[in-house]
This record gives C-alpha cells, structure tokens and sequence, in this order.
C-alpha cells in the first residue's frame, strides 16, 4: 500500500501564485539584459547622465514585484481601518523621503546654478529620486496610497451581506404586494 501526497487547493494555489509571481518577477529583473540606450542620454546635464534605462526600470520594477504581495496580504488580512492607517503611514513615510531627497538636492545645486538656469535643481531632484533605487520611496507612496484607495472604496462583507437584498419569487417581501404575478413596491 502506498501513500500519495495531495496537497489541498489553497496550497496549489499558493504554489501556483508563488510560481507566477516569480516567473514575473524574474521577467522584470531582465529588463536590465535589453540592449540600448532606451534615451538615457536625453537627461543628461551637469550632474552627469542617468544609467540604462533599463537597469532602472529593472530595479524600480522588483521594488514593486516586492510590495505587491505584501499589500495584496495587506488588503486581505486587515480591516478597512487598520488598512487606511497603513495607507497612511506609507503615504506619510515615502512623501516624507520624496521631500528630504528633494531638498536634499535643490540646497545642494541651488547655489551652484546660475539664475537663467533655475530649472536645473529641478531636473537634479527627478534625478537623485530616479537613480535612488536602494529605498523605494516612490513605490511606497503608490503602495499607501492604493491602500487608502482600497479601504475606501472596500465593503466589508457584513456590510454587503446587508446590502443586497434576496427576492424570491413567489414570496412577498415587507413594504410590497403582489399584484397578477408582480411584486410592487408601496408607497411610504
């Protein structure tokens, strides 16, 4: 007699969704093997040039490749409050980096660039936020702010439970009548 080894739905499912998340994963990872320049050398200026585009784009992606599961479970796993704090702590966290890198940058180039130029500390700003890959300050304003997007628009499932209403047919439902093979609703 042999034993066989099944496993039950919700782990095929997890195997599958981990099996799909690293095929995409991976996918994104080589998006820094594809040839070219993919424009890079468009934004250039007296700060130097941004790298392949496509090795930012790969490392911006698996930031993202790595907060989509964790804000799927987020989404889950917590209740409509707990979900717009942590949309908010994201939002407040990662606008808060945003904004120290910016600055960060404009006192920085501020005084080095001439009047005519007041632009350049700008464009040094996008800058510094595209090439700062090793922190995904954007990614986590996106993240928190689908969070908050979630907990709003999200029902939780009393709630539409009590939403919807059952007719059956043949029944009469409180504050209608029937009428020929008709339910009508009376007035109030």
């Amino acid at each position: 007699m042999t034993r066989r080894f099944v496993l039950s739905t919700s782990t095929s499912r997890a195997a599958v969704g981990l099996a799909l998340w690293g095929v995409t994963t991976y996918g994104v990872l080589g998006l820094a093997r594809l040839r070219g320049d993919g424009g890079a050398k468009v934004l250039c200026g007296p700060w130097g040039c941004l790298p392949p585009l496509q090795a930012l784009a790969a490392a911006h992606g698996f930031w993202v490749m790595v907060i989509i599961p964790t804000l799927a479970w987020a989404s889950n796993g917590l209740s409509r409050r707990g979900l717009a704090r942590l949309g908010g702590v994201l939002v407040a966290v990662g606008g808060l980096g945003i904004a120290t890198a910016a600055a960060r940058s404009m006192m920085t180039w501020g005084p080095l660039t001439p009047e005519q130029a007041w632009w350049h500390p700008v464009l040094h700003a996008a800058f510094d936020l595209a090439m700062l890959v090793d922190v995904p300050l954007v990614e986590l304003v996106a993240a928190g702010t689908a969070c908050l997007v979630i907990a709003r628009t999200s029902t939780t499932r009393a709630a539409a439970s009590e939403a919807t209403e059952t007719i059956v047919p043949g029944t009469i439902n409180p504050g209608e009548e029937a009428v020929e093979g008709r339910h009508e609703r009376q007035p109030t």
